[in-house]
């Protein structure tokens, strides 16, 4: 890849290399933001992978952009990603909603998750996901899981996961015909202490 970049004329940056985020630090060695590096805190916390915020910041860095020091920490100390371990109450129940569409987005997710509790799963991916990666560091936090379908051509229904999983412990499986319904369970179940 970094061969066929330099052939195009094109910058080829590597995460670790020529950029990185560590510690709550972005440096970059295509553009010297500050000799220290920018110190940016809060994006875990909000879900955002330290990783992915290097990424963009050096395609900006690189397309000359100009990154303001301080509005760059305005920004990572307020931003929101919906979906990314975002929690709420909803009809007097907690609900902790989150994407975990690979492995390792589940294993943070399932760190994350409050100490000491177990949680009622409703769970739908793309037929193309790596369904028992992303289930198993969940399995030990759960009570129960419902299979919800997810829609669309890359969808995979509730069957076709009941039966990817059927080899996993999971406890309490169950499928559901809509997330309303699903939702609807994983409430009663909670709300009997399971």
């Amino acid at each position: 890849v970094v061969d066929h970049a330099r052939a195009l004329d094109a910058p080829a940056l590597r995460l670790g290399v020529d950029f990185a985020f560590e510690a709550g630090t972005y440096r970059c060695a295509a553009t010297i933001l500050t000799p220290g590096g920018l110190e940016l805190t809060g994006l875990e916390a909000a879900g955002i992978h330290p990783s992915a915020v290097a990424g963009a910041l050096t395609v900006l860095n690189v397309l000359g952009v100009d990154l303001d020091p301080a509005c760059m920490r305005d920004a990572a100390q307020s931003v929101v990603v919906p979906g990314r371990q975002q929690m709420f109450v909803h009809a007097g129940t907690r609900l902790v909603l989150d994407v975990a569409h690979n492995p390792h987005a589940a294993r943070v997710l399932a760190e994350r998750l409050p100490a000491g509790e177990t949680f009622e799963l409703v769970f739908g991916a793309f037929a193309d996901k790596d369904v028992e990666g992303i289930l198993a560091p969940l399995a030990p936090r759960l009570s129960g899981v419902t299979l919800v379908a997810t829609p669309g051509a890359r969808g995979a229904s509730a069957e076709d996961l009941a039966e990817r999983i059927a080899g996993c412990t999971l406890p309490d499986v169950a499928t559901a015909d809509s997330v309303a319904t699903a939702l609807d369970r994983a409430r009663a179940r909670a709300g009997r202490g399971s």
